[in-house]
């Protein structure tokens, strides 16, 4: 979004004002989708309707909706022609070039197969208008939200892989005079090396699905690269008699979280957050 009116980025409370600020147009955002009948409601076997809801963190916002196979296209035109023209409102433009406003379908059901090759033919594109203006909407197979790759299948691979050598690229170059200073203990090269895991290296890690054996081994490798460059423990980094470490041995040694641990405790603190803030439909 290009902002038109409002605070500086970084002026104090920026965030938490913005936020509040951000909530009024989510907010209202809600009601034009409720009026215009585009909602994400999805019926049950035994009669009972589950709704959807937006998934929001300041700008970047993730609005499910749901349709018949052949009509999801159009819905999601239509939403994204109401979003444009809410956000108008309150001085916000919509961006909709590549890799920022974007849309990521799944057909199922009646004519699913020829809505897919309705949109294919032309090129995973839709072209709607708002506010007298024309614009083209770029359908995906995955789109970053809040930082995570989300694909239509939910298959967290790309994600994983992506995350993974993001680590390794980190510790050759921003991390490597850190680690290469002789009169800094190791501790507090670890120290430094667990923050980074815990926060960038695995932001978000507690959403991934079961990973297998194959996406998992680079994840377990980057982890052990940061571990390694940190202890300088490469396998051309040790004395004339001194033993290789192996991974179980490293972990061992300097008291370290294994990357099994770190997305066990990942998950089990999602699980927590989840349970205390827990909606009543969870309940029943």
């Amino acid at each position: 979004m290009k902002t038109s009116r409002g605070s500086l980025a970084g002026a104090p409370l920026a965030d938490v004002v913005y936020g509040l600020a951000m909530s009024r147009v989510l907010f209202a955002l809600e009601v034009a989708m409720n009026d215009a009948g585009i909602n994400a409601n999805i019926k049950l076997g035994n009669g009972d309707v589950i709704k959807f809801t937006h998934s929001s963190y300041h700008d970047d916002v993730m609005i499910p909706i749901s349709g018949p196979a052949e009509r999801i296209v159009d819905y999601t035109c239509k939403n994204a022609s109401i979003v444009y023209t809410v956000f108008k409102m309150y001085g916000l433009t919509i961006n909709f070039s590549k890799n920022k406003t974007e849309a990521i379908a799944s057909f199922h059901g009646k004519k699913a197969v020829s809505a897919k090759g309705k949109l294919a033919r032309n090129n995973m594109n839709a072209n709607f208008e708002a506010g007298n203006n024309q614009f083209n909407l770029r359908f995906v197979t995955n789109y970053k939200h809040v930082g995570t790759k989300t694909s239509i299948t939910c298959n967290m691979a790309e994600e994983v892989v992506s995350r993974s050598g993001m680590m390794k690229t980190d510790c050759r170059t921003n991390f490597r005079k850190v680690f290469k200073i002789n009169g800094l203990q190791i501790h507090k090269k670890l120290y430094y090396a667990r923050c980074y895991i815990m926060s960038k290296g695995t932001y978000q890690c507690s959403t991934w699905p079961q990973l297998n054996q194959q996406v998992f081994q680079k994840f377990h490798s980057a982890v052990m690269y940061v571990y390694r460059a940190a202890t300088n423990k490469f396998s051309g980094s040790y004395q004339n008699k001194e033993t290789p470490m192996s991974d179980d041995d490293l972990i061992f040694n300097f008291q370290l979280v294994s990357p099994t641990m770190v997305l066990r405790n990942a998950r089990i603190q999602l699980f927590i957050r989840i349970i205390r803030k827990m909606p009543n439909t969870l309940l029943s």
